[in-house]
């Protein structure tokens, strides 16, 4: 009898602890995913705060750029150098270089 009753404390004692080493792998395996994870996101937001200061550059050149052509002879030259337009009563001549 006595020793029936030890078989099944230990038999239980094999599947508590089995349960316990089942939830201990278990959760070992979350947080590595976890750690994973949170390394990725780092890495993720160390890239966009360089995209970010790149573009915050990009739009205050912009800006500059945009002051710049506030007045009218900034837009006329813009409009002359860049779009080569010129003025109604203008004549607009074409150079070409001959090729060497």
């Amino acid at each position: 009898m006595m020793a029936k009753k030890k078989l099944r404390i230990i038999r239980r004692n094999r599947f508590v602890f089995l349960g316990v080493l089942i939830i201990a792998v278990l959760c070992l395996l979350v947080w590595t995913n976890q750690e994973i994870k949170l390394k990725e996101m780092a890495y993720d937001q160390k890239h966009y705060e360089e995209v970010k200061a790149t573009l915050s550059a990009e739009v205050e050149e912009l800006r500059v750029q945009v002051d710049a052509l506030g007045s009218d002879e900034a837009i006329e030259e813009y409009a002359r150098e860049r779009l080569q337009m010129i003025k109604k009563d203008e004549i607009q001549y074409i150079i070409k270089e001959k090729p060497e």
